[in-house]
């Protein structure tokens, strides 16, 4: 199914029936594919309709040109605003998971009032000031022969040499830290490392597009309720979501221990347990 937004088509899909559930997946730079399973078990838990859609420029979502006039963080907080009225519902929730987390909060601050519930799954911050040390977290878990593959990849002669493939093998190297079971990591290596799910410039443009970004002061008119839900050893640190806790006056706080960056396959039972209570 297609909406339009500021002349864009925006492709998406919808999951069961009831009151709507909007899944925001991170990247940015990301095709809505990989979140495929997560949509389909949040409808049966949550008995909500769960929506999922391609974000601009990603996916079945293409934009031209691709450049700062078509991609950026407004641009994508628009898209949501229109998804919400092509849908007809008065209010939305929404479920955020690490950049789709910030997108998330972005929409809530702007239409406070549309938002019926907010879910924020290992989101990213308020603001940017973890991006400061959440490379050194995942370089703190992976083993001494990795943080030299990492050193190779992301030195200047291999940088210059194909920017694009040296940032993706840096990436790779880093997988083993976001989850806690590694068993998963194949799984998020399939996810991350692909580039038919991924379009690097729009992760580049609307990063770009987010230099200024800071929302500490931003949720005085937004009262919905949020519950935030974090691994105890997410890579971005326990900083961030107490942060955005201590930001979000209605908001609830729960760590998952023995969780990094995808608790739904870190501790499943808890992560849905926790989103059916919530929105029940």
């Amino acid at each position: 199914m297609v909406f339009e937004s500021n002349g864009v088509k925006i492709t998406y899909r919808v999951f069961g029936s009831g009151k709507p559930l909007i899944l925001l997946n991170g990247g940015p730079g990301r095709s809505s594919d990989s979140f495929t399973p997560l949509a389909k078990t949040l409808q049966t838990v949550t008995q909500r309709q769960v929506i999922l859609f391609d974000q601009r420029g990603t996916g079945k979502s293409m934009v031209s040109p691709l450049d700062e006039t078509t991609i950026s963080l407004d641009l994508m907080v628009s898209d949501l605003e229109e998804l919400r009225k092509h849908l007809g519902h008065k209010q939305i929730a929404l479920l955020g998971h690490s950049f789709g987390g910030m997108y998330a909060m972005a929409y809530a601050t702007k239409y406070p009032n549309k938002v019926e519930a907010l879910v924020l799954s290992c989101s990213g911050g308020i603001d940017l000031s973890w991006q400061r040390y959440a490379q050194h977290n995942m370089l703190s878990r992976i083993s001494k022969e990795a943080r030299e593959k990492y050193e190779f990849w992301t030195s200047p002669a291999q940088t210059e040499k194909d920017s694009l493939k040296a940032s993706l093998e840096a990436l790779r190297v880093l997988i083993p830290a976001y989850v806690y079971n590694q068993k998963f990591v194949p799984d998020i290596e399939k996810d991350l490392v692909n580039l038919s799910y991924y379009v690097p410039k729009v992760n580049q443009l609307v990063w770009e597009s987010m230099k200024d970004f800071n929302l500490k002061d931003a949720f005085e008119f937004y009262k919905a309720r949020t519950l935030i839900i974090d691994g105890r050893q997410d890579i971005l640190g326990e900083a961030v979501p107490i942060t955005i806790h201590r930001t979000i006056k209605n908001s609830k706080l729960e760590f998952l221990d023995e969780t990094s960056h995808y608790p739904w396959l870190d501790k499943p039972k808890e992560y849905f347990s926790l989103i059916k209570a919530f929105l029940s």
